[in-house]
Order: C-alpha cells, then structure tokens, then sequence
C-alpha cells in the first residue's frame, strides 16, 4: 500500500514553528540568566536543558505536526479505524510522552504552577534591590536602560524604568510613577527641613488586582508613606521641572523637599 503524501499547510506549520521556537528561546533565556559558560558557573542538572531533552522534545513536535498535517484518512479507513483515533493514539501515547520528556523540571514548574502577574512582579523587584546598587553618581536622566542593566548602578528613576521595561517586554501593562516618600528621621533626631526629595516607583496592572505600585529601591509594595504626584509613560512623561533657561553659562539646581504628615 502507497503512503499519501506529505502536504504541509502554511498556518499549521507556523504554529508548530513556533512552539519550537519558544521552547528553544526560553532556554536561550534560562542558560543566561543562570550565567551558563561563565566561569566558575557551577549548575545542577535541571537548571537549564540537556541535548537529549531538546531532541526529545522536538522528535514530539515532529510527531505532531505529521499527525495534524498528514492525510491519514485513507489509512484509517483500510485499518478500519477512525482518522481521530488514529490522531489521539499518536498524540497521547507518542507525542505527549516526548513533550514531557523533553521539558526540564523548571519548565514544567512554570506551566504546572504559572505566577501570578503580581507575585512575578514583586519577584522581579526583589531581584532588582539585591542585584543593582543605589548610586547617584553613576546615571543621569538620559541614561538608557541598556546601560543600567549592563552596569548594575542607578537611582530611583533608573531601577523604575529598568522593571517597567522588563515587563513590557512581556506585554505586562506598567506605568512610571512620579512621588515623594515620607521619611522618618532616626530615633532621637529632629526631621530636617527639606532633606526629603523626589521619588520615583512603578505600577503594574495586574488583571484581579488592578494597578499595584511596587518600589523596587526599597523592595517594597507602596504603602501611605508614598505620595502619588503623577504617572505616565516615563520619566519624559511626569518630569518635576521642565522649562528653558536663557543665558549664563552652567547652572546647578538644587531642590530639598519636606513630607511632613497632616496630622
């Protein structure tokens, strides 16, 4: 008997490319994040992927895409079988097995046990205030996020603009958030006058709990003692001060800002 022959559908074959390719850019993005090739990079196994779980997992993309684009119509019907049997023999007991097969423990957790947007993002900004180093010195306000990243050095605005464009790269609404923070002076020490200056936070839209703002700086979720002043897009949205100065030659600007409670 003549095998049919092998047509593929463009839509079908896009899909299962990209089921392919998210597998591969996930690990892409797991092996750099954990430093893999590093020195002294010291990993367990099921940190990132082994070659064989790739194989296996791209043998049970292969088996998937032969059951959904080839015609086997025809071959049920001479064995007597139904054309959907024939596809949920093969899918069930060929291509899940090799799916499972191939995807490493941290894999799996992540679909078995999906994050919520709001954990995820308080995750994010938990790594942010261990990893990066509050330093004035080292930005400015036109400093792109590339540099910060690659420097682990910012302020306020930088490590805002840092998580916000992470979670915007996951299609994660998040807005910049422009306030002060209302400080508390050390036990036994007067609140010094204008010794407190603007701040600056993100917040994410999370699709139970709306808009939640998180400050990565201090590693906290905002509470009353930050005060709201504006949000937008970024810093260009909501800056404090905007304007031309006509001449001199250079000018320095100094600003000291007092939260005091109303009560």
């Amino acid at each position: 008997m003549a095998l049919p022959p092998f047509h593929i559908h463009p839509t079908v074959e896009l899909v299962f490319l990209l089921v392919e390719g998210t597998y591969l850019v996930a690990i892409r993005n797991r092996r750099r994040s954990l430093g893999v090739g590093s020195p002294g990079a010291s990993l367990a196994k099921d940190q990132v992927a082994t070659r064989r779980q790739i194989t296996l997992f791209s043998v049970g993309v292969g088996v998937l895409w032969i059951g959904a684009e080839w015609p086997i119509h025809d071959l049920a019907e001479h064995y007597l079988y139904s054309m959907h049997m024939v596809q949920h023999l093969l899918f069930t007991f060929v291509a899940a097995p090799l799916l499972i097969a191939g995807m490493p423990v941290w894999m799996l957790r992540k679909i078995l046990h999906p994050r919520p947007v709001a954990a995820a993002a308080v995750a994010l900004m938990h790594r942010i205030f261990s990893e990066f180093t509050f330093d004035p010195s080292s930005t400015t306000i036109t400093t792109p996020v590339t540099r910060v990243l690659a420097d682990r050095h910012g302020v306020c605005q930088d490590f805002a603009h840092l998580q916000i464009s992470c979670m915007r790269s996951l299609g994660l609404p998040a807005r910049y958030v422009s306030g002060y923070l209302l400080t508390t002076p050390p036990p036994g020490k007067p609140r010094l006058v204008g010794a407190d200056a603007s701040h600056a936070w993100l917040s994410v839209h999370c699709p139970v709990l709306g808009w939640i703002d998180i400050d990565p700086t201090n590693d906290v979720i905002c509470d009353l003692r930050h005060i709201t002043v504006a949000w937008g897009r970024d810093y260009g949205d909501v800056s404090p001060l905007r304007g031309v100065i006509l001449g001199g030659a250079q000018h320095t600007l100094e600003v000291g800002v007092s939260v005091l409670p109303m009560n």
